[in-house]
């Protein structure tokens, strides 16, 4: 898949698993308490949201549950958006992966590569920020139903966990590619662009 709108629409499914299990980040778990038969300690995931994230997600919780179903449209709505905001990211991360795997003997055509890569990720920084703008223009006026520091918060978190659920899809869809494949992709990227 080297569209990054199917990695984002991946974030949300996640993100509708997230806002749905935020109380159950520090459950325990049935098996956790089962000895390791191998002898060594199982390995724990990394904790995707700091505690300061997760006490903040729960007073954002507290007042949703407050709200009517309109409304709760609308905050779903505002998430939606600003997580497609990810994708122009998402293009960056997947080109620089990709170029990343490419050996270069020419050192003229690494330096031609790395410029054309770098006007690409300032066009595409542009992009994020003018989704965002749309997305903010768009809700300001619908949004006054809930107090803006606990929404912008909020939206901080969805957007860190959809940025990190994103990148970590982003590499489970590269990791068996072959390198040669994955520069030979990368570079007819920045051809394509460099033509535009």
């Amino acid at each position: 898949m080297n569209n990054p709108w199917g990695i984002i629409k991946l974030v949300f499914v996640f993100a509708a698993g997230f806002c749905l299990s935020l109380n159950t980040l520090h459950a325990v778990h049935a098996q956790d308490g089962l000895p390791d038969a191998s002898g060594v300690e199982a390995a724990q995931p990394p904790e995707i949201l700091t505690e300061e994230m997760i006490l903040s997600e729960d007073a954002y919780k507290r007042v949703r549950d407050t709200l009517q179903p309109e409304q709760k449209k609308i905050l779903e709505d505002l998430e939606n958006n600003y997580l497609l905001t990810l994708a122009p990211e998402m293009e960056v991360a997947r080109l620089s992966w990709q170029l990343k795997s490419c050996d270069y003997k020419d050192k003229a055509q690494k330096e031609e590569d790395a410029s054309i890569f770098s006007a690409f990720k300032l066009e595409k920084k542009r992009e994020t920020q003018t989704l965002k703008e749309k997305a903010a223009a768009a809700f300001k006026d619908k949004t006054s139903f809930i107090d803006a520091a606990v929404l912008t918060r909020h939206i901080a978190v969805i957007m860190h966990f959809g940025r990190h659920v994103s990148l970590q899809a982003l590499r489970g869809q590269m990791i068996d590619t072959d390198a040669k494949e994955l520069c030979d992709q990368g570079r007819k990227t920045l051809k394509a662009y460099s033509k535009q």
